[in-house]
């Protein structure tokens, strides 16, 4: 009997460590973008999550894990911490003085999970005394770690015949949403498949994936080995023809829900059944079911799902690719569809439509923003996003013209303000001290374009409403008249602009992935990897590429092998011993079999801060001087950004480098990561680790990409950035104005003379 519960017990403990195991944990900073530890102060405060989910899972079980201190000055019996999830009450944990940590789990209801964004909201109540209490005392305070802090989630897949409407939930950065994904392709098909359709598939994937990185693996299809079977069986002609069209291609045939196989019709016939074969009559995309291979009940290869982008040549392929990345999934109830015809697909469009226009006028409404109503007291936030073009540059006296639409109520107290900040810089601020309440349109501010950056810009408002104070002592106002308003009819107005940038600029990169926006049809960005097996690292490259300039960029190309000649705009991934030193002559690094690192001083000036287009300001960052060296790079991953030396075009080349593929592999997964690619910075930058990196640093000095749109903007630019010029003119001005006054006064002073 003993030996059966011990058996049990066994059992048991299997089942358990299993279930764990399908579940997931999240720290709780994964769901915001704050600070680690969320500090609420007063008698009342909140702060919301936002955790998504993908639309093709559902959840099975969930729980919430808090770890929080409180202040011990809390009165035990009204302190708590409320817990709600999507405005559900699920926990109300108590504060105690006698015990101001809190280290408590706490189950979400299957039942309040919905697809997209799921809000938890911490909310507090805090006293420290039933009467004559200060709202706003010190001692009102609870700080909850959420690095410490974790979501347990188990979901399973609830969609069981896909769609191509479903890619977007299956791709997506939801929760349950895949962050990998295989392309395959046919071996011996033809080359355009792999230089332009693989590329296109792997932005098309990752733009579906918003902002969570997505990495990419390639495999190669080709006739395999057919494996041994249990003894006693033997292959037969029709269990070799279904394993050829099962996914014996992929090392891992369990975790990924999709995988895509990229190719021509000739190419696949093999490979697909019979149904898929025949619908391939011009660009096709189509979700097809393998069916599991199963001798003498044996599962040889388990059922897979995959999706197939194909047509009856290379171009058909690359038009399917193109249709992939910008068709709206929701259209598309069909598990299959052939693409007809594609127009407007060029890079300047895409980018162009993502993008406010130097010299034009926008609402809030037009850059994505919604009107906000405010109420009650407390201090609130409104972001503004303005995306302004990667080679936005104006002249440092130009401005930026702001026209706000915004009203508050009446009764507002002392300390009721409005601060304005761009990219975090304080602007403006307005006190609301008028007692009636008041109402303002076209509230007009003049800021200088300096605050702004090419790429990605906010204009952050800050509201604080605050209650009147009361003439009795022991005796709070109620808040609950508190009221402001910002409308989305406010506008914002650019000045006129050049298309010019400085580089290099791996922040910028990283931001819009300029230079590759600024590529056309005619000088393409081409992706060079060095060896087959980066093939998977250049692929994760091109679908961060279209993550970060949040567009399609169908001008992206792959190329094996380094050549001596590269396009205007590349990005190399490549070993040391594969680089040519000439790449290298005139530049203050090298990572080539020969190293060429510079000073430590150099880094030490943080020149990577710089980003003027000044030369004078440019020649007083960089340090001369560099050591030559045998080495290894080790387990270090290396990324350089400098003027391209092969190009008859000013153009930038990207290098990244590693000792081996394996590593290079594993630095660009980390690289396109959330945490290391938001640090890029500078022109040269090497890491080892998904955390932070190594060195940042910038070694060579800027050049100009792109060119003015007039010539008087040219003129101006440049006299704004040399002032000088602009006193010399104006006190030459002078001198030329006071010599022609004083010829003319001359000349009038000898008249009135003769007439005497």
């Amino acid at each position: 009997m003993k030996q059966y519960f011990w058996q049990i017990i066994a059992v048991w403990c299997l089942a358990y460590s299993a279930l764990s195991y399908s579940a997931e944990s999240y720290k709780l900073t994964d769901f915001y973008a704050g600070d680690s530890m969320l500090r609420l102060e007063g008698q009342s405060a909140a702060s919301t999550l936002s955790i998504p989910l993908s639309s093709t899972h559902k959840v099975k079980s969930a729980s919430i894990h808090i770890e929080a201190v409180s202040s011990i000055a809390l009165q035990e019996n009204r302190s708590l911490l409320n817990v709600r999830f999507n405005n559900a009450t699920i926990a109300q944990i108590p504060y105690s003085p006698q015990q101001p940590f809190i280290n408590k789990t706490i189950v979400i209801p299957q039942s309040l999970w919905r697809e997209g964004f799921n809000n938890v909201t911490f909310q507090v109540s805090q006293h420290y005394t039933n009467v004559c209490e200060d709202g706003s005392s010190p001692e009102l305070w609870s700080e909850i770690d959420l690095y410490r802090s974790s979501l347990l989630i188990d979901t399973e897949h609830s969609v069981e015949n896909l769609a191509i409407k479903h890619l977007s939930g299956l791709f997506s950065p939801g929760i349950g949403g895949q962050r990998k994904v295989t392309l395959a392709n046919i071996h011996d098909d033809k080359q355009e498949v792999t230089t332009q359709a693989l590329p296109l598939v792997a932005q098309g994937l990752a733009l579906r994936n918003d902002y969570q990185p997505l990495i990419v693996t390639a495999a190669s299809i080709t006739p395999p080995s057919f494996p041994s079977l249990p003894d006693g069986l033997d292959w037969t002609e029709a269990t070799k023809a279904s394993y050829l069209k099962s996914s014996f291609y992929l090392d891992n045939k369990i975790e990924d829900a999709i995988h895509v196989v990229v190719a021509t019709k000739s190419a696949l016939q093999s490979y697909v059944t019979d149904a898929t074969y025949s619908a391939i009559q011009g660009a096709y995309i189509g979700i097809e079911t393998q069916a599991a291979v199963i001798v003498e009940e044996n599962v040889i290869m388990p059922q897979s799902q995959r999706l197939i982008v194909s047509g009856t040549n290379s171009e058909e392929v690359t038009l399917a690719a193109k249709a992939l990345a910008t068709l709206n999934d929701e259209l598309n109830p069909d598990s299959a569809i052939t693409i007809l015809e594609q127009t407007e697909l060029s890079t300047s469009h895409f980018v162009s439509t993502r993008v406010l226009k130097p010299d034009y006028e926008y609402t809030f409404a037009e850059t994505g923003s919604s009107e906000n109503d405010f109420r009650g007291s407390g201090e609130f936030f409104k972001t503004v996003n303005l995306n302004l073009p990667a080679d936005f540059y104006s002249p440092e006296s130009a401005m930026v013209k702001v026209l706000l639409d915004f009203s508050y109520g009446a009764g507002m107290g002392l300390g009721s303000v409005m601060n304005i900040s761009v990219n975090g810089k304080i602007v403006h601020g307005l006190s609301l001290d008028n007692p009636n309440g008041q109402a303002f349109n076209q509230y007009r501010l003049d800021l200088p374009v300096r605050y702004f950056k090419a790429g990605s810009n906010t204009m952050d408002f800050s509201i604080v409403l605050q209650s009147p104070q009361s003439v009795t002592d022991c005796h709070e106002i109620p808040d609950s008249h508190l009221a402001f308003q910002l409308h989305a009819s406010s506008t914002i107005e650019l000045p006129e602009a050049g298309k010019v940038a400085a580089q290099p600029d791996l922040a910028l990169f990283a931001d819009t992935t300029f230079p590759f926006t600024y590529a056309t049809n005619d000088m393409p960005a081409t992706i060079y990897y060095g060896q087959p097996d980066m093939l998977s690292a250049a692929l994760t490259m091109a679908a961060k590429s279209a993550q970060a300039s949040k567009t399609l960029n169908p001008n992206i190309l792959l190329e094996a092998g380094v050549p001596q000649t590269l396009s205007t705009f590349a990005l190399v991934l490549t070993r040391p011993a594969d680089l040519n030193d000439d790449l290298f002559a005139d530049y203050n690094t090298a990572v080539s079999n020969v190293k060429k690192w510079p000073y430590q001083l150099q880094n030490t000036l943080q020149n990577s801060v710089q980003t003027s287009l000044k030369e004078t300001t440019d020649a007083l960052m960089t340090v001369n001087g560099t050591t030559l060296q045998n080495s290894t790079l080790g387990d270090l991953g290396v990324l350089i950004m400098k003027e391209n030396p092969s190009s008859s075009e000013t153009g930038s080349v990207l290098i990244i480098a590693a000792e081996t593929t394996d590593i290079l592999t594993e630095r660009v997964s980390e690289l396109v990561s959330l945490n290391l690619w938001g640090q890029l910075a500078g022109d040269f930058f090497a890491w080892s680790s998904p955390e932070k990196p190594d060195l940042t640093m910038r070694v060579s000095s800027k050049f100009q990409l792109g060119e003015t749109t007039s010539l008087w903007l040219e003129l101006r630019m440049w006299l704004s950035n040399n002032p000088m010029y602009w006193i010399l003119a104006v006190l030459a001005l002078v001198i030329i104005a006071s010599w022609l006054c004083y010829i003319a006064l001359k000349a009038r002073n000898k008249n009135i003379e003769s007439s005497w």
